[in-house]
């Protein structure tokens, strides 16, 4: 005799978990989220960074004083205002940035939001999505390099898998901004940033400094000009030397920069070596990933005063970079110090 099949409580359970593992996830997930905007400009036109949130519940999830953060000391730097919800199996996409990296402010559309306390550092920062009382992940990406990729560099984002790897992150080439990330991807596998030889600090002779890997199949690149690292920058084969600032009158130590005459405070050719500080910056690449980024600053003195040393905001991120300054004018010395780097 036929018998009329109805599924039970086991079968249910089966099904969610053996073919629907991505249903269960609770509450919202960041989804994709993207450091170096070269292509997907928001609705003013900006090429901000963003941050997808996706809700996978069969119902809306309300984010009403929720955090959103680069930080996993400071998860309470943006707060979701009252009123913010995200609907069963929508998204919600969070523009990050400085203040000034806005120029207009006009106002987004349904489902997107403007974040003006933070910007996502290409370098590798994590992002974490917490709960109302600032202490509950509700979410969290590890802090790995995102960046770009190709030449011309095109911003890439780092993202969710679909349907089992749903909990699998991967590196896309082709960024799915409020949409699922159904574009091919690279699976985002950490890799340890370079060792440099020659801590941070300030010397009064020319050094040499080695940077090593034991991550194989890998290219360490590093710049000298303050700039981030990408996949074109000069790939390291060998000791750098780091050196004074020649006596010649072609460098930016000869421009002078107070009036020259008779008065005792006037400028004054440079005298001997100049002292130099480098700004040194590397990271390790291999196929689909790429480390943080190490940044190292060191101050070349032929003299030794008493100095003072500033520490300044390097490239969106605290990188120090320092400025040495003698008794007396900075701009008027005899020995002038220079500045490699970029200081936004």
């Amino acid at each position: 005799m036929l018998t009329t099949w109805r599924p039970n409580i086991t079968h249910w359970v089966f099904a969610l978990f053996c073919l629907y593992p991505y249903v269960l996830w609770c509450g919202p997930v960041i989804n994709e989220v993207q450091s170096s905007n070269t292509s997907l400009p928001d609705t003013h036109g900006q090429l901000i960074d963003w941050v997808e949130i996706y809700n996978p519940d069969l119902s809306s999830f309300d984010l009403s004083g929720h955090y959103l953060s680069d930080s996993t000391s400071n998860r309470t730097k943006f707060q979701f205002p009252i009123g913010t919800a995200i609907g069963p199996g929508g998204y919600l996409i969070v523009w990050c940035g400085q203040s000034a990296e806005f120029t207009t402010l006009g106002p987004y559309p349904a489902g997107q939001l403007r974040a003006t306390n933070f910007n996502i550092g290409s370098g590798g920062e994590a992002i974490v999505l917490s709960g109302a009382n600032g202490t509950t992940v509700i979410d969290e990406y590890p802090a790995l390099a995102i960046g770009t990729t190709g030449t011309p560099a095109v911003g890439r984002s780092m993202g969710r898998g679909m349907g089992a790897n749903f909990g699998v992150l991967y590196f896309y080439n082709t960024p799915t901004r409020g949409t699922a990330n159904t574009t091919a991807g690279t699976e985002a596998i950490p890799i340890d940033p370079p060792t440099v030889s020659l801590p941070a600090g300030i010397y009064s002779t020319s050094q040499t400094v080695t940077l090593t890997s034991a991550v194989p199949n890998g290219t360490i690149r590093y710049t000298l000009d303050g700039s981030e690292p990408t996949e074109s920058s000069s790939a390291y084969s060998a000791p750098i030397s780091l050196g004074f600032g020649g006596n010649n009158s072609t460098q930016y130590s000869w421009i002078p920069t107070a009036p020259t005459g008779s008065g005792i405070d006037d400028w004054r050719q440079p005298n001997g070596s100049v002292s130099r500080i480098h700004v040194l910056r590397t990271r390790l690449f291999k196929t689909g990933a790429a480390s943080r980024t190490v940044t190292k600053s060191t101050s070349l003195i032929p003299w030794a005063p008493i100095v003072t040393v500033f520490q300044l905001f390097l490239l969106r991120q605290i990188r120090p970079i320092y400025s040495i300054i003698r008794q007396g004018s900075m701009f008027r010395e005899q020995t002038p110090t220079r500045r490699t780097g970029l200081i936004l």
